[in-house]
């Protein structure tokens, strides 16, 4: 016959009836409403309030009672991380192309085992002279790096499976382009840092974490869809 026994005390016989601890808690569940229709009316300014009152209103409430954001669902997640990662591709891509210009490195395939080859401020005309840095690898890891700090908060569950999954393509790029000898190593390496540090500064500015780097450039960016693309602009506002 079974017996129950009692595992604090290792004595066989009734189970401890000490009490167990409990807490009220209470589980709160947000949509809203039309947000679709709204992102296609004004998607720049529905951003931005949504973002607003998760700043203003529910995340220290949240800080308040001592809870925790669980999840965040649906094609608000979608959307918002969507347009995270099109800033931060755009913006890396953007320094990036910067970069290539004024370093002017030749490609590994046009100067063999010659990785000091520069001419600066070749590299705007003539794509030979664009090794410097990896603009394929930017924005790789620049989309991995989003989507990494926005699942880390929406779904904390899959970070085992997503981080290795995203920054390990995000690392296939770059090797791959090391390996078709468009570029060096070293070019790789600076394009995976300006994507990353990309990406983290957008994830916080979309959170209203402000920096020095994001007061400075991001605040001021303005970016806009058109029949024919995204367009990316600065104000000075």
């Amino acid at each position: 016959m079974a017996q129950i026994r009692d595992i604090k005390s290792g004595r066989s016989g009734e189970p401890s009836r000490e009490p167990t601890p409990r807490r009220l808690a209470a589980i709160v569940a947000g949509d809203i409403s039309g947000y679709s229709r709204l992102m296609q009316i004004d998607e720049e300014g529905t951003h931005n309030r949504v973002k607003r009152i998760e700043r203003d209103l529910i995340e220290p409430s949240i800080t308040e009672h001592h809870g925790k954001l669980v999840k965040t669902t649906g094609d608000g997640f979608i959307a918002s991380t969507g347009r995270e990662v099109v800033r931060a591709v755009l913006v890396s891509g953007g320094l990036t192309a910067v970069l290539k210009g004024a370093v002017g490195r030749t490609r590994p395939f046009a100067s063999p085992g010659d990785a000091d080859e520069y001419n600066p401020g070749h590299g705007f005309l003539n794509s030979v002279r664009g090794s410097f840095p990896s603009g394929h690898t930017s924005a790789a890891f620049a989309a991995a790096t989003v989507l990494i700090r926005e699942m880390d908060v929406a779904h904390p569950h899959a970070r085992p499976i997503a981080v290795p999954l995203l920054l390990g393509s995000a690392s296939f790029v770059g090797l791959s382009r090391v390996y078709d000898r468009q570029h060096w190593p070293s070019d790789v390496v600076v394009g995976a840092a300006i994507g990353s540090i990309t990406g983290y500064e957008v994830v916080a500015h979309a959170h209203g974490d402000r920096s020095r780097i994001d007061l400075g450039f991001l605040s001021h960016l303005v970016m806009s869809p058109q029949k024919s693309g995204m367009q990316l602009g600065w104000s000075l506002r």
